[in-house]
């Protein structure tokens, strides 16, 4: 199941400029006026990965394949969506669907982009999103905690377990405290799982910003942002990346070059959501191309292999392994091998962020 994040935040605040952005097309309808879009649109996007132009280029290959993650472009929330305002119920199920969060929210002035709230003030917009995000998971807390209530109270001990790790999220979504931050043990993490908690999908707060403030604004001259989103922010011009996405390579360039960027926005953001569901990457190599596979941290190499194909996890026998520095330290595959670099892995072995892996199968 491909995996996916989707982009969040209030009307206005340049949810599918930014998606066209980063798909390097203009798929999504953008206008000044909110809910230009009803239904996501969906893109998928290739990952920046510096690994793998040096591992083709060490290995004299022709081509490189690279990792993708699947970015949708979710209507804009607005006060009482969880009531259904704005067709917030319908938004609210499409963000349920994703696997993390991008929210978006504004520090660019346009006086022809109205802000639905009539000024620009981050923290109310983030407060906002993420007030929708908590009350629409209370609602459905509270519907499950109902269904429960009469088990738990006659003395069924599932039941009970249930109804208090219910509780005990629906307490602290209360104080606004977001159920991702709520520390839960295993077992508790199980009873949640199904219910698909809003607030217990991972965010990555993007700051759409001017040009003017590129390649990115000072701390200090910023509008109050809630503490918390700096330990999980990228700062983005959406428009100023759209429009780089009409040039070619080279131009683009040169044009970052220009204003002192080294690299679009646009990457940093990316690694930032591939980050956020928890993805590492492995690569595989043939003859002529080396591939970037996307897998979650904590993998088994039997799963790795059934990523590459089902027979491979069903007929698996082993896992050659090489780390991409051991790769680059011996600039190829046979001085690694003459080094003893590449070592022989079982099914049980977990995969590590760059490495080089070769499956036999049976």
């Amino acid at each position: 199941m491909s995996l996916s994040i989707g982009i969040v935040g209030l009307p206005n605040a340049g949810k599918s400029t930014l998606f066209n952005a980063l798909l390097k097309q203009r798929k999504a309808t953008t206008a000044i006026h909110p809910f230009t879009t009803i239904e996501p649109n969906v893109g998928i996007i290739k990952v920046p990965d510096p690994r793998l132009k040096k591992i083709k280029k060490i290995l004299k290959l022709k081509k490189t394949i690279p990792a993708t993650i699947k970015f949708i472009d979710i209507a804009g929330l607005v006060k009482g969506a969880h009531k259904g305002e704005g067709l917030g119920n319908q938004f609210l199920s499409h963000i349920r669907e994703v696997n993390a969060i991008i929210l978006i929210f504004r520090l660019f002035a346009n006086k022809n982009v109205s802000h639905v709230a009539g000024e620009i003030k981050p923290k109310n917009d983030i407060e906002t999103i993420l007030t929708e995000l908590i009350l629409a998971d209370m609602k459905t807390l509270q519907k499950k905690i109902e269904e429960i209530r009469g088990k738990a109270n006659s003395g069924d001990k599932e039941a009970m377990k249930e109804f208090d790790t219910l509780e005990k999220i629906n307490l602290h979504l209360n104080k606004e405290i977001l159920s991702s931050e709520v520390s839960l043990t295993k077992e508790e993490r199980k009873v949640v799982r199904p219910l698909n908690l809003l607030t217990m999908k991972s965010i990555l707060y993007v700051a759409n910003i001017s040009e003017n403030d590129l390649p990115k604004p000072k701390i200090s001259e910023l509008p109050e942002i809630p503490k918390k989103v700096f330990a999980s922010l990228v700062f983005v011009s959406a428009k100023f990346e759209e429009e780089l996405s009409d040039l070619e390579k080279k131009e683009v360039k040169e044009y970052l070059g220009s204003i002192g960027m080294k690299r679009s926005s646009l990457d940093d953001l990316i690694r930032g959501a591939y980050s956020l569901l928890k993805l590492i990457t492995f690569y595989t190599t043939t003859e002529d191309y080396v591939q970037a596979w996307p897998i979650k941290d904590g993998s088994t190499a039997l799963r790795a292999a059934g990523k590459i194909h089902s027979d491979f996890a069903k007929k698996f026998i082993r896992a050659e392994v090489l780390s991409y520095k051991n790769l680059v330290e011996a600039e190829g595959i046979i001085e690694a091998s003459k080094r003893g670099l590449i070592h022989a892995q079982g099914k049980k072995y977990l995969i590590l962020g760059g490495d080089i892996i070769r499956f036999k199968h049976g």
